[in-house]
């Protein structure tokens, strides 16, 4: 079977963008795949660098029942306390 010119180009032009579409498309998730991996890392290093702030003495102190050496905790604990009281919650520190 012979093709003509125009047969021969548009068989030409479907399978390049074919092929255009499925790298794109292959690229495209590979792409998504590396990114992605590279947020969840960044995100994760974040989290690990904040959670170090759990850590120093100050919070220790707070947390331990001496809420006087810190300024803003007693007022956070009683907030959070008359909230937990309006839904019949129990905080146990």
């Amino acid at each position: 079977m012979r093709l003509t010119t125009y047969e021969l180009k548009k068989s030409i032009a479907t399978r390049l963008l074919a092929a255009w579409a499925l790298l794109s498309i292959v690229l495209g998730i590979g792409s998504y795949y590396f990114e992605s991996k590279q947020i969840d890392a960044f995100v994760f290093s974040l989290a690990a660098q904040a959670a170090k702030h759990f850590n120093n003495p100050e919070n220790e102190v707070a947390f331990l029942g001496n809420l006087d050496q810190h300024r803003s905790l007693p007022v956070a604990y009683h907030q959070l306390a008359t909230i937990m009281e309006q839904f019949h919650l129990q905080l146990d520190l």
